[in-house]
């Protein structure tokens, strides 16, 4: 199980890098010799969308910062 838990953690993270669903999909099929659809991984991402949305919506002023890092890609 937690070997399925960072199979999943790192399709996550190559997703939100930028790689897109299907170049995830070849790279499973590569390392584990199994397929998984577009479909997989697009549904493992919506299972972020929640977190996504309430990290960025999170209230800023009710902490003091000393720095402020801002990274944007466009």
């Amino acid at each position: 199980q937690r070997m399925d838990q960072s199979l999943v953690l790192s399709l996550v993270e190559s997703v939100v890098s930028g790689v897109s669903t299907r170049k995830v999909t070849k790279i499973v099929e590569a390392l584990c010799g199994e397929s998984v659809s577009k479909s997989f991984i697009s549904d493992i991402m919506k299972r972020l969308d929640p977190e996504i949305e309430a990290f960025r919506t999170r209230p800023l002023h009710l902490k003091q910062y000393r720095y402020l890092y801002v990274d944007a890609m466009y």
